[in-house]
């Protein structure tokens, strides 16, 4: 498993002082959004398979198509994939016409069913896929990749999330007079500053908080594909006091 670095980081500083003595002392902090990714090759992947029949009968049509999908569930099974991993649709039917001399002529009846395939076999994946469009009466479509361990992988991304704050954090206080951090809060969605000192530092929080709120709709905990790689990101809003 390969695992990246990059993150993107939203950084809301606030200094807070105060001179009346029935408040609490207030104090500075960091708020940062910074953004963990883990990639990975997939080792599971699905692609439709859609049949039909065109025949003068309903009856026909239907029969035709039981054929079909026994032959091509038995040929799906010889390639190792399992019959729990083959779902089939409902079966729908319709009358088809064709258009000709200003006119719509009645040509059948066609049954149409769509096999959702699914194997664990990533070798085997070209073999099968690549004998399945070599039929003329089969439609393939929507091939997709993912990863039977996205559970951990997510977990993973927010460690990496973490680290990356912990490294910017520190990278900031290179910057600044503060030289030590403590972490006060995390979270996977926006959370707001402590110890606000006046309204125009909370509008600025707001604001901050407002656009990382619709940034993490897109972009926390989203599974992407690649180059043949599962990428997975996930975000954290972590806040440090620092001193």
């Amino acid at each position: 498993m390969k695992t990246l670095t990059s993150f993107f980081a939203v950084i809301l500083m606030i200094s807070c002082q105060t001179t009346n003595t029935d408040n609490p002392p207030k104090f500075k902090t960091i708020l940062l959004r910074v953004q963990g990714q883990v990639e990975t090759v997939p080792d599971i992947a699905a692609f439709r398979v859609q049949l039909k029949c065109l025949k003068n009968s309903v009856m026909a049509s239907k029969e035709c198509l039981v054929d079909k999908s026994n032959e091509l569930q038995d040929q799906l099974i010889g390639y190792g994939i399992h019959q729990e991993d083959i779902l089939t649709s409902a079966v729908e039917l319709d009358k088809r016409y064709r258009y000709r001399n200003r006119a719509y002529i009645f040509i059948g009846y066609e049954s149409v069913t769509t096999m959702t395939v699914t194997t664990k076999s990533m070798e085997s994946l070209a073999n099968i896929y690549s004998a399945l469009l070599e039929n003329k009466n089969l439609n393939l479509d929507r091939l997709s990749f993912t990863h039977s361990k996205l559970d951990s992988l997510h977990k993973k991304a927010h460690l990496v999330a973490l680290e990356n704050a912990n490294l910017l954090a520190d990278e900031l206080l290179l910057k600044l007079p503060e030289t030590e951090k403590e972490l006060l809060k995390i979270g996977n969605v926006a959370i707001k500053a402590s110890n606000h000192a006046t309204d125009n530092i909370v509008e600025e929080s707001v604001l901050l908080n407002t656009e990382a709120d619709y940034m993490t709709e897109r972009v926390s905990d989203v599974v992407a594909i690649n180059n043949g790689l599962i990428k997975v990101y996930a975000t954290l809003f972590v806040e440090y006091q620092i001193q």
